[in-house]
C-alpha cells in the first residue's frame, strides 16, 4: 500500500469558509478515483499542535510546523496506482481548480504503509536508520 500525502501552504487570507469548502471538493471529487482506496483532508487546529520536538530537531525553527495549514492523504495499492491516480480527469480538474489557486506552496510525500511488500521488493537496507517510515521513490517496487 502506497499513502500520499500533500502538504500544502494556503494562500494568503483564505477564509475558514473557503477551506471548509475545499474540504468538502477534495472529498466529493478525489473519491471518484477508483484506484483511490481513501482519501482523507482536513486543516490545521491551533488547539493540541505542538509543532515540531525539540529533542528531535533542536535546531529547526518552532513556527515551521504552521506553513503547512491543510492536507490531503490518498491511500492506493501501488505506484503504479499511483501514477493512474495522478493522470485520471478528475485528478487533473481538481488540482486546476481546488488546490492549485487556494494554494502557495504544496509538499508531497510517498510512504510504503504495506511491511510484506517492502520486505518483497528488497532489502531491509533501503531504510535510513533510526526511522520507521521513509518517502517512496519512484523507482520503488516495480
Amino acid at each position: 500500500m502506497v499513502y500520499h500525502l500533500v502538504l500544502c501552504s494556503l494562500r494568503q487570507g483564505i477564509s475558514p469558509d473557503e477551506i471548509e469548502e475545499m474540504m468538502r471538493r477534495t472529498r466529493m471529487s478525489l473519491l471518484k478515483i477508483d484506484v483511490a482506496l481513501s482519501v482523507r483532508c482536513g486543516h490545521l487546529i491551533e488547539e493540541g499542535s505542538e509543532g515540531i520536538d525539540e529533542r528531535i530537531a533542536p535546531d529547526r525553527d518552532m513556527r515551521a510546523i504552521d506553513q503547512w495549514e491543510f492536507f490531503v492523504a490518498i491511500e492506493v495499492n501501488s505506484m503504479e496506482r499511483l501514477a493512474a491516480y495522478r493522470e485520471h480527469p478528475v485528478y487533473v480538474k481538481y488540482m486546476e481548480e481546488v488546490l492549485k489557486p487556494q494554494t502557495r506552496r504544496r509538499l508531497t510525500l510517498n510512504y510504503e504503509t504495506d511491511p510484506q511488500r517492502q520486505r518483497a521488493a528488497g532489502p531491509a537496507s533501503r531504510y535510513r536508520a533510526g526511522s520507521l517510515a521513509r518517502p517512496l521513490r519512484s523507482g520503488d517496487l516495480q
